[in-house]
């Protein structure tokens, strides 16, 4: 298993070293990297979900789903308070941002890439339930932390977001056994495919887009280090002490132990939030995470 996760984690960080390069050459321009966010979030990544439910319905699947549901809402409510905690000391200004990250990580654009190499298209029907409460969370922080203005229509985001259409449209052949035909299963599944390649583009040209200037600084190690260590160790350990199955722990460490999510520098810079601190959170937290996710991956 450690050779394995070294193999593809190594295999998602080269095609990451590859978006660098492409930026760096001009090849992914604003353009480009902005029309492939889009079409990761809004049609891969939720087509990648919706091929997991293409499976023979299972009542221990459906538990565990509702299980990794469960855990995952406890884990980000949890994750909330701890940065409360943790971060009451450091200057306002860096306040929100380090809670947001806290709970926040990098779930679908690497922990999906990640999972897929690891638990292959199980991993992923796993996935797309603990995502619903990140999904919840993702959004509705983004107003409480980072807003001093109530925001409406926040639950209508989140009952439209790409992701909790794709379970919802999943769910149905799942529950009632019905198989797609091929002439629909197999452009889902290519096209959901292109998910975890694309994904690692787009963060090499995010990672090449950084200034190395004053990037390095305390709080921002701190809360990256929180993010990729404190909250992922917390959830190994917290998840075997009450007996979960091997395969929730597993899912719910993988998604825990990635970087702080590309979202967290949208909603500061939405709310005009310090977003400059938030980029440097994001990118100090992807580069260390090129050592802490084998790390943490060895551990489950």
């Amino acid at each position: 298993m450690n050779a394995k996760v070294i193999e593809q984690v190594t295999i998602l960080f080269m095609i990451m070293a590859v978006g660098v390069f492409a930026r760096k050459k001009g090849i992914l321009t604003d353009a480009v990297k902005k029309g492939l966010t889009e079409l990761i979030l809004n049609i891969t990544m939720p087509l990648m979900i919706f091929g997991s439910f293409n499976q023979q319905f299972s009542s221990q699947l459906l538990v565990r789903a509702g299980q990794i549901l469960l855990v995952s809402a406890a884990i980000h409510l949890l994750s909330y308070y701890l940065g409360a905690l943790l971060f009451r000391r450091f200057p306002a200004d860096q306040v929100s941002v380090l809670r947001y990250i806290t709970v926040i990580s990098n779930a679908g654009f690497m922990g999906y890439p990640v999972l897929d190499a690891l638990y292959g298209q199980q991993g992923i029907f796993y996935a797309s339930f603990y995502t619903i409460p990140f999904n919840i969370a993702m959004l509705s922080l983004g107003v409480l932390l980072f807003s001093k203005q109530k925001s409406t229509g926040v639950a209508k985001q989140i009952l439209l977001h790409p992701a909790i259409l794709a379970v919802g449209l999943g769910l149905i052949p799942f529950l009632f056994s019905l198989q797609l035909p091929a002439v629909i299963s197999r452009p889902v599944n290519l096209l959901g495919n292109m998910t975890t390649p694309l994904s690692m583009l787009v963060i090499g040209a995010m990672i090449a887009d950084t200034k190395l200037n004053g990037l390095f600084e305390r709080s921002a190690l701190y809360g990256s280090l929180i993010r990729l260590l404190v909250v992922p160790l917390l959830t190994l350990v917290s998840l075997k002490v009450f007996g979960m199955p091997d395969e929730i722990v597993g899912i719910s460490v993988v998604l825990t132990a990635m970087p702080a999510g590309a979202m967290t520098a949208i909603m500061a810079g939405k709310y005009d939030a310090n977003p400059l601190f938030a980029s440097k959170c994001v990118f100090v937290s992807t580069l260390l995470s090129l050592g802490t996710i084998p790390l943490v991956l060895m551990l489950i």
